[in-house]
């Protein structure tokens, strides 16, 4: 259905046939979030010296499956949803219990952590390449979409 309604937005003569590529084949447009985790990733890895093996998520987002699946997919890292995906609120919890001496340390913490699902890139390093290429060719081409008011 998503394929179906993008393919009516790319007919409507009111759209500028020059960006049609924003709307095909990336219908769920997650573009800019998985591409600021690159960028993220990347400098996480070059601060570390080592490659990051996972990407932990959380929060709201982490309710969408296609979501991260397409993460993965374009990170070519597996994405690891918690089964609390509110750890902000759990991880301020632990530290005031860990202040309060229920914890005796961090990693009696870190054993706590449970996963509720991981999901393993699904496309090659290539296909990623040009997924993300395409994305970049579509930001590009919206710059300057919007106007400013006088």
């Amino acid at each position: 259905e998503r394929e179906t309604m993008a393919n009516k937005i790319v007919e409507d003569p009111r759209i500028d046939p020059r960006i049609k590529d924003l709307f095909k084949d990336m219908p769920q447009m997650a573009g800019a979030r998985v591409e600021s985790r690159d960028h993220l990733l990347s400098a996480m890895q070059a601060d570390a010296r080592s490659p990051v093996r996972e990407l932990r998520v959380d929060g709201g987002a982490a309710r969408n499956d296609l979501l991260l699946q397409f993460q993965a997919d374009l990170l070519g890292i597996p994405v690891v949803r918690p089964s609390n995906i509110e750890t902000t609120a759990q991880g301020a919890a632990n530290l005031a219990g860990l202040s309060a001496g229920l914890w005796r340390s961090t990693a009696e913490l870190a054993a706590i952590w449970r996963a509720d699902r991981q999901f393993e890139p699904a496309i090659t390093r290539d296909a990623a390449a040009a997924h993300m290429a395409r994305w970049s060719r579509a930001v590009e081409r919206a710059r300057g979409w919007e106007r400013e008011q006088p």
